[in-house]
């Protein structure tokens, strides 16, 4: 039975959709001649007025004053809200009907804030947060590096939003709390919207959703957004390798865009949900794909990290080469998300032709010019080499992606019981290829501390696996020197 495609939740359709036509070529020439600079005189006079209107409306409110109970800001008082609401109009309707949206189509009702003080929502593009910061006047969940843009930076303030500093584990935990302080029934403040995804897809599935939003096991209403093609098909996504600059012309100069935005039933956590945040999560997500008729996908904002570094090296980086790696590993680990960056740099000059993928060559050169950097050089022969790069291959297209690359080097793909994981061990230990292990090679890679493992003079794959079965350690200690190559060469 042939085996099921996986979605790519990050595909960039701008490189595998023709650009051509006369109704492309038409929405080109007249889109960029007429419609663009209108189109832009309109929305940069909208953020202005918002920026004002949102300005006056903080006359004389410390912003950044913080309440000692809570650790947090003091929630805007309703009368400053109401003379927000023109500002949010302004910035969650009229600039994205300046953007073609000129109807937005909805199907449910958005709920109360007393019936669930969250909203979460997929995250396809640079749209929806607008819209459906407006329709909630809800507070958004925001990178810390979009305070800093100018006229935004202040309407996000203005908006009360949380912002997170994602490489900073300490930020990531202050968020969690002003979740869970803001989103208490008397807490003063509005809606808290939330992208649980953490990052842009294009559509085609639900990617992991992070658990911030999850843990105060509050109700929670989950809004589906998708973008029907309309005229032609190009695809409203912000996806790694799409610029923003891109995306936003060829979105003016369309003559209309289609945004469709359901709001589903209300989501009450059960008992095991609330405690157990990532479970709600997961059924919160699965009931959003069923409405909006998409997989869910282990991918998860590590991937589009990863993804973005490789695509730097080459742009047509795989996708798949980074799929679903934040299931595999733990990279909940500060330890283990620096391994991943430092693996991708030791792939990347590997990589010698920058296809992407190690050929046998690249990796035989590499692995021998770092063994013979050693304090005891070694040799691996061109079997031994071999045997080890067979092992790594695990597709057997005969090259490596990042993927197979990482995997292997940190050995977390491999079962104990299959034989190509002693395999690969007995040649790191057997740099000779004689089909033996002898006390000099032991002591290469375990040292003399465990040299009382080593029976004999000369030890047998047989021998050797036995041994490994008994002490996985000698296993970890095989892959540590490929790890170490990885470490020195990235």
């Amino acid at each position: 039975k042939k085996k099921k495609k996986q979605a790519d939740p990050f595909r960039n359709y701008r490189y595998t959709t023709p650009e051509g036509g006369l109704l492309f070529y038409v929405q080109v020439i007249l889109g960029s001649t007429c419609l663009l600079p209108l189109r832009l005189i309109g929305i940069f006079l909208s953020i202005v007025l918002a920026y004002i209107m949102a300005t006056l409306a903080l006359l004389g409110w410390e912003r950044r004053r913080v309440d000692e109970k809570t650790n947090d800001v003091y929630p805007l008082p309703a009368w400053r809200l109401h003379l927000l609401r023109p500002a949010f109009f302004l910035m969650g309707r009229v600039v994205l009907f300046f953007f073609g949206f000129h109807w937005i189509e909805t199907h449910g009702t958005p709920a109360k804030r007393e019936d669930a003080p969250i909203v979460v929502a997929n995250h396809i593009s640079l749209f929806e947060p607008f819209f459906i910061g407006y329709v909630y006047n809800a507070m958004p969940v925001a990178r810390i590096e979009n305070r800093k843009t100018p006229l935004i930076g202040t309407l996000l303030d203005a908006g009360q939003a949380i912002f997170v500093n994602r490489d900073d584990p300490k930020s990531r935990q202050k968020t969690v709390n002003c979740i869970g302080s803001r989103t208490r029934k008397k807490s003063g403040f509005p809606h808290l919207l939330i992208f649980p995804e953490g990052t842009t897809t294009n559509g085609e599935a639900l990617i992991t959703f992070k658990g911030g939003a999850f843990y105060p096991g509050y109700p929670i209403q989950p809004v589906t957004v998708s973008y029907p093609p309309f005229l032609d098909s190009w695809r409203i996504h912000w996806v790694p390798g799409l610029s923003m600059l891109y995306l936003l012309w060829r979105t003016l100069i369309r003559p209309h865009n289609r945004m469709v935005v359901t709001f589903l039933p209300v989501y009450k956590p059960s008992k095991d949900e609330v405690n157990q945040p990532l479970t709600f999560a997961k059924n919160v997500r699965a009931v959003m794909a069923k409405s909006l008729g998409v997989p869910t996908s282990n991918h998860a904002l590590m991937d589009v990290r990863l993804l973005e570094k490789g695509r730097a090296h080459n742009k047509f980086f795989s996708t798949s080469s980074v799929a679903d790696l934040t299931s595999l590993l733990d990279v909940s680990l500060t330890r283990e998300k620096n391994d991943l960056f430092l693996l991708l740099n030791a792939f990347r000059k590997v990589d010698q032709n920058r296809d992407g993928k190690i050929d046998f060559i690249e990796f035989a050169r590499a692995v021998n010019h770092r063994f013979s950097q050693m304090t005891t050089p070694r040799h691996l022969s061109d079997d031994s080499l071999k045997k080890i790069f067979d092992s790594m291959d695990s597709d057997g297209d005969g090259k490596l992606d990042f993927r197979e690359f990482l995997l292997s080097i940190l050995h977390r793909h491999h079962d104990a019981k299959d034989d190509r994981y002693f395999t690969v061990a007995f040649a790191i230990y057997d740099s000779n290829d004689d089909g033996f292990i002898t006390r000099d090679e032991w002591i290469d890679i375990m040292g003399d501390d465990a040299l009382f493992l080593c029976s004999s003079d000369k030890m047998s794959f047989d021998t050797f696996q036995h041994l490994c079965e008994r002490h996985p350690t000698i296993l970890k200690s095989a892959h540590s020197v490929l790890f170490d190559f990885a470490n020195t060469i990235s």
